[in-house]
């Protein structure tokens, strides 16, 4: 399946991240007073600007990881200079024996005179991932004039950890609503189509299976899911824990198989055709048509979804799953404030639920109501222990009202649950910087940062927080 994730909030993340380094760097509101949600930059002490420049621009302070040593398919470069004068950089990256050029890019943006850093894939002029060796970087800057810097050169190494799995079998929770339908007992992931002749068919697993284990970790719950998702290896073997339906006379029946799962950075399967044949072969349960309805929203079809769910009973569309799936097709529509409708219903439908709090806690965010939303992502993560994104969300909106010290130790709980979920470390970043530890804190940005595939959000972090908070 794909990754689990939130749809529609990327720019809110990024939002919750710069709003809280500009709300932490000043005192707390009182509870009766206004709650800060504007995207500011944060005030910090910075060094005195550099004089004006009288010949082109010139470079200094280099700052580059020695080891590039991201995953396959994911790794990234921090690369860190001075500038005398506000610029355009280049960077150019060929390798160390050869001298093959690998990659040549320019920013768009000019950045002014001072610290700058550029966060880039490692990646090829074709897009194709930088291979294991050691590669010479070389930056030079111009100025609106025209005028070129002398260059300033380092040497990396690239070291590749093995690539992320990626499960090719479409999964929902099995919530209670999804159970009662199937006589099952809820709890576990509900396989809901599978790619065809893909990894997950030939390990053994079919529509209809409850995956209860992946790696010998239980996946009951969204946020156990989540986790065994981004801890799961391409290529390796990794048992498979699931229930196989039995008969009406017959318990479901425990099996496990062994998966080697593609990796994640090769394209993921469509299933929109499975999932048109699975509705014209059950159409009576809600379960699947909850999953078709999610499918065409994160492929970017939220009127079609829009249309599938109000061909659904009556009973169907009050329920959690029902107006939960309305509140993303909202968002993807861009209609906040009607989701966050839906995404209370949903919770009031079934409070057990984690999922329409996390949801709910977005939506209230985005409109400004922090406290609501804090109080939203802590019923979701009381709701699921495990769901490091939820956690890690709050970790956020305890930044925003102030309460870096609270703000640290749920940024910190966050990576212990999930050590490669980019925004735990960005949360702790952000409070270790309020709590004065300026050092461990711009240090846990930058690895926030090297996790982060949003580059929109990581240039905002950079130029927001990162560059006036590195010495």
């Amino acid at each position: 399946m794909r990754p689990p994730r939130l749809i529609g909030w990327a720019s809110l993340i990024a939002g919750l991240a710069l709003g809280a380094a500009a709300a932490m760097a000043a005192p707390a509101p009182t509870p009766s007073g206004p709650v800060p949600t504007a995207i500011a930059p944060a005030p910090t002490a910075t060094a005195p600007a550099p004089p004006p420049a009288s010949g082109p621009p010139v470079l200094s302070g280099l700052e580059l990881s020695r080891t590039v040593d991201g995953q396959q398919g994911h790794a990234r470069l921090l690369v860190g200079v001075r500038s005398s004068a506000p610029a355009t950089f280049t960077i150019q990256i060929v390798g160390a024996a050869g001298k093959t050029l690998m990659r040549t890019m320019t920013t768009a943006a000019v950045h002014p005179a001072g610290r700058a850093f550029i966060l880039l894939d490692a990646t090829t002029e074709q897009g194709y991932e930088i291979p294991d060796g050691t590669y010479e970087l070389t930056v030079t800057a111009t100025d609106a004039a025209g005028a070129r810097s002398a260059p300033l050169r380092g040497v990396f190494r690239v070291k590749l950890k093995p690539a992320h799995g990626r499960l090719d079998a479409y999964t929902v929770p099995l919530w209670p609503a999804f159970a009662r339908q199937l006589h099952a007992r809820a709890g576990g992931q509900l396989v809901t189509a599978v790619a065809p002749k893909g990894a997950a068919v030939a390990a053994g697993l079919r529509r209809g299976d409850v995956i209860t284990a992946i790696g010998g970790h239980p996946v009951t719950t969204p946020g156990q899911m989540a986790t065994a998702l981004r801890d799961l290896p391409a290529g390796s073997p990794v048992q498979i824990d699931f229930l196989r339906p039995g008969s009406a006379s017959t318990p479901p029946q425990p099996i496990s198989y062994l998966l080697s799962a593609p990796a994640d950075y090769t394209a993921p399967p469509h299933y929109a055709a499975s999932f048109a044949v699975i509705l014209r072969r059950s159409p009576g349960l809600l379960s699947y048509c909850y999953a078709a309805a999610k499918d065409l929203v994160e492929e970017g079809k939220a009127d079609a979804a829009m249309a599938m769910i109000k061909a659904w009973p009556l009973a169907w569309r009050r329920s959690a799953p029902g107006q939960l799936v309305l509140g993303d097709i909202l968002v993807a529509q861009g209609k906040t404030k009607p989701a966050l409708g839906a995404y209370t219903r949903a919770s009031k439908a079934d409070p057990s639920l984690s999922t329409p709090l996390v949801q709910r806690g977005l939506a209230l965010a985005t409109l400004g109501n922090i406290p609501a939303a804090s109080d939203a992502f802590a019923a979701a993560v009381k709701a699921d222990p495990f769901d490091a994104v939820a956690l890690g969300y709050r970790a956020y909106l305890m930044a925003a009202t102030g309460n870096a010290a609270q703000a640290l130790d749920l940024a910190n709980r966050t990576i212990a649950r999930q050590p490669s979920y980019e925004y735990g470390h960005l949360a702790r970043g952000l409070a270790l910087i309020a709590l004065g530890r300026k050092a461990d804190g711009v240090s846990a940005l930058k690895r926030g940062l090297l996790l982060s595939a949003d580059h929109t959000r990581a240039a905002q972090i950079i130029t927001q927080y990162l560059e006036p908070n590195d010495p």
